[in-house]
This record gives C-alpha cells, structure tokens and sequence, in this order.
C-alpha cells in the first residue's frame, strides 16, 4: 500500500458536481499511477473470479495522508462498479485501539514478570526464617522460647499466606492457573479443612460445627487443593470477623447420578456482619466491607475474590448473604463428577479431565543409601536444607554451584539431588540437562527441583528439563518428607 505524495486526486464532491468532466477519462487518467495499476489488476480478478475485490490504498495532500478502500464488484448488464470510501479516521482508531491492546498486553507481561521475580526474591529468605522455626519448635525450650518461636512461625506463615494470595491473583488474572483434577475423598476434604482453623477457632473461643449429608459422594474427581483453599478462606474469614457464637460449616447435594453431582457448601457465622450493598464489592480484590474493619482485623482483601475466581474455573458459583450484627453466610454451589467407592476412575476419564501427578499420601520409609547432595549457592538455603535432612534421618553433601555439582556426581554417586533451580552462571535447569546429557557416563541420580518460583506450569518445565520431582520455597519438614519418601518409593 503506497502513500501517493502530492497526487491531486479529484474530490468526491467534484466528481458529483461536474461528473461529465471525467467521463471518458481512463483510470490512469483519474488515479494516481500505482492505484490505477492495481485497480486495473483488480479488474483482471474480477473478470475471472466473479468475486468482490477490495484492496487500500494512500494519498497524501496538503501535508495530511488519506487512507481509501476500494471495493470492484461486478453488476449485471452494467459492467464494473468501482467504489472508494475515506477510511483514514477508521483506521486511525483501529491503529490506536491496536496500540493500546499493545501497551495493555505489555503490562501484564511486566506485571507478571515483577509478581513472579518479588516471589522468589521474598520466598528465598522466608524458607530460612519458616524452616529454622520448625526445626527450632522441635528442640527443648523453655515455656517462653517456645512462645516466641511460635510467634515468628505464625508471623511467617502469615506473610508467606499473603505472598501466596498475590501470586494467585496475578496467575488468574493473566489465565495461567490450570486445575489438577485428581480422586479424592470429598468429606475428608471437608474435614481438613476445618482441622486447619480449629486451633483459631479454639483460641477466640468459638464453636465450630460440621454438618454433613448423608447423601454426600463419598469419592469425586476435581481440584482438592484449590477446593480446600476456597473452604479454608471462608471458614478464616468466618473465624476472622466473629467474636462470640459459632462458625458451621454445611455440605449437602442435589442433582446426584451415578457420576456426576453439585454439591452445596455453606459457611455460616454468628459475626459482625455485612451491609447488603456492601455484599458484590468484597468479591473485589483488596477491598474490605470498610476501612475501619480492615484496620481492626487486617488482610489483604484477596480471599474472597481469590475464591471466587477459582470457585468460576470449577463452573461453580459463590454468594454471599448476611445481616449486620447477626452474621454471614457464604454459599459455595460446585458441580463434581463422582467416582464409585469400589473402582479406581478409568484411564480414559482421567486423560478427559486432565493429567495426573504423583500423590502425597502415607509414603512407605525410604530405602538404600541415604546421603544426598545439596545444590544451592544461598548459604542460609544450605543451612536449612541441610538441618532438615538430618532431622529425618539422612545425610549429605553441600555444593553451591551447578559446575561444582557436576564435578561432585563424577567423583560419587548420590541417590537424591535436591536442586536449586536460580543459581548464577549454571542453573538448575542447566545443570539437570548435562547429568542427563551424560547417561550412563554416572549413575543417575533422582532429582528434585528446589525453587521460590510457584508460577502454573513452572513443575512440568522442571520435569521436562529431567528433574524427577518439585519442592517450592518455603520448604516445610513435611513437604520434604514427602517428596523423599515419593521418589525413593518409586526408585525402589
């Protein structure tokens, strides 16, 4: 599309004041010479194709340039019709909504690129601070010592719940959080999740009921995780703004067929209370039924719509209803496919909902040799890391570079590598790839993937560099256990 300088094209309304002016004038005669080509090969097209052809062109005039479309079509008995529209505002719009989808689009990839580098910067020193207080609470202390540990662990678990808030907005916001459909228990799901405010619960004095149906699928397949999150969010929330009475949870199902069912979950208090019309905007992030409310019991504001978004990719729904000073109740309404007690769920209807991960259920104890070797160039990470191995029973090894594990696998061999991912010059994905690369140069070791970032899809570009299995920062002495005892189970 050419930009034709200096060009005098005549005017629409010349053409319609003085049209006989033009008559038996050529196309070259009327349009600048590139446009008259390409008008004339349009006419070729037409002729052999019959179809509408529509090309632009530019004109530029008195220092402005004017963008036209022109349309040929052919008319029965009548020849060609050629038709040229001024299009240059139009496109002028277009070009500036473009730009700005542009800009918008950028942001977001900065948004989440920043969300993501700040979560791995503050995991790094929390798994140092939520570690060592783990492991310290299980040495002897005395009544105060223990108090005070406690009081940093919760403090820690407390900033670690709002890193974990941020970080699923900006992931559900950017369309990067994907459900793990797996099977499991619905009522112990239920059950979990109350045990994991009860301790809260107890505190302020607050009864905490269950009332559970009967009619409840007992195994279903769906995200238990993400459900759990979205439970214990409203049972906190519950717990958060009551003062005295009690906090129940409810669960009931309707529309139950053999492998499908919508299960209703209620969480209902004795609180404060909110305002009717203030009920829609704290499903809005960072907002609170008011400010003075959010001074007086803290939080980020994110639960809520947290859960809602993840309540939307489960096709369920969640609402809200309450009265001020007699309390509120949140109404969780979540389709589930059920699974029969008797039988596992067929291959096929788990390739349908999605792909399965290792589990974390009773490991047996892990067998052969137990002397792993640590990568991690943060010396902290290499304290913490370290005191947890050998509070669960084995011992190891200590490099702080990807080049220096290298070296360190070619002079022994080591069951488990616990591999940090972030490390300078030689990553640990780097690094997974070469042992790999070096097949059975080595004996292959299992390797787990260390990390601070917690971003959807991160585990399965882990796994698919080599690495065997996945632990994000904060470590819990848990969580490690687990994923030992998971890769030492199958190794065997």
């Amino acid at each position: 599309e050419g930009v034709f300088r200096d060009y005098h094209a005549p005017r629409s309304d010349e053409l319609l004041v003085s049209p006989k002016r033009f008559l038996g004038s050529r196309i070259e005669q009327v349009l600048p010479p590139e446009v008259a080509l390409r008008t004339r090969q349009a006419m070729d097209a037409l002729h052999h194709t019959g179809t509408l052809q529509i090309f632009d062109y530019s004109i530029e005039r008195e220092g402005a340039c004017y963008v036209y479309e022109a349309r040929l079509a052919s008319v029965e008995n009548e020849g060609i019709l050629v038709m040229a529209r001024d299009v240059t505002e139009m496109r002028r719009s277009t070009d500036t909504l473009r730009q700005a989808k542009e800009r918008a689009e950028a942001a977001d990839r900065a948004k989440s690129m920043f969300v993501a580098q700040m979560s791995h910067e503050i995991r790094t020193p929390l798994n140092a601070v939520i570690g060592m207080v783990e492991l310290l609470l299980e040495t002897p202390l005395s009544a105060e010592q223990r108090e005070y540990a406690a009081m940093i662990n919760t403090g820690g678990q407390s900033l670690l719940a709002i890193i974990n808030d941020i970080l699923d907005l900006a992931r559900i916001e950017a369309g990067r959080i994907d459900l793990d459909m797996q099977p499991f228990g619905l009522a112990e799901c239920l059950e979990e999740s109350l045990d994991l405010v009860r301790h809260t619960a107890l505190e302020k004095g607050l009864r905490l009921h269950s009332v559970v149906a009967d009619d409840l699928p007992k195994q279903v397949l769906g995200d238990a995780p993400r459900l759990r999150q979205i439970i214990v969010n409203l049972l906190a929330n519950a717990i958060k703004f009551t003062e005295s009475g009690a906090v129940t949870l409810s669960a009931t199902c309707s529309d139950h067929t053999t492998d499908q069912a919508t299960v209703t979950i209620s969480v209902s208090d004795t609180g404060i209370g909110i305002a009717p019309e203030q009920i829609d905007a704290i499903f809005a992030p960072f907002v609170q039924a008011d400010g003075s409310i959010s001074r007086r019991y803290g939080g980020t504001g994110l639960g809520l719509t947290i859960s809602r978004q993840l309540t939307a990719l489960m096709h369920g729904t969640l609402q809200g209803t309450s009265t001020p000073g007699h309390g509120s109740t949140f109404t969780l309404i979540i389709p589930l496919r059920t699974l029969d007690r008797s039988a596992a769920p067929t291959d096929a209807a788990l390739r349908e909902l999605s792909v399965l991960t290792p589990g974390n259920g009773a490991q047996p104890e892990a067998t052969g040799p137990n002397h792993f070797l640590i990568v991690e160039d943060n010396p902290i990470n290499q304290e913490v890391l370290r005191h947890m191995l050998l509070r669960l029973g084995y011992s190891c090894d200590i490099v702080a570079s990807g080049a220096a594990a290298l070296e360190a696998l070619q002079i022994r061999s080591y069951p488990i590598v616990l591999m940090d991912v972030q490390m300078p010059e030689l990553d640990g994905l780097a690094t997974t790839q070469i042992i790999r690369a070096l097949g059975d140069q080595i004996i292959q070791p299992v390797i787990i993937a260390v990390t601070a970032s917690a971003l959807t899809g991160d585990r399965e570009r882990y796994l698919a560099t080599g690495m065997d299995a996945y632990l994000s920062k904060p470590i819990s002495l848990t969580a490690l256990q687990d994923v030992v005892h998971h890769v030492t189970r199958h190794k065997s």
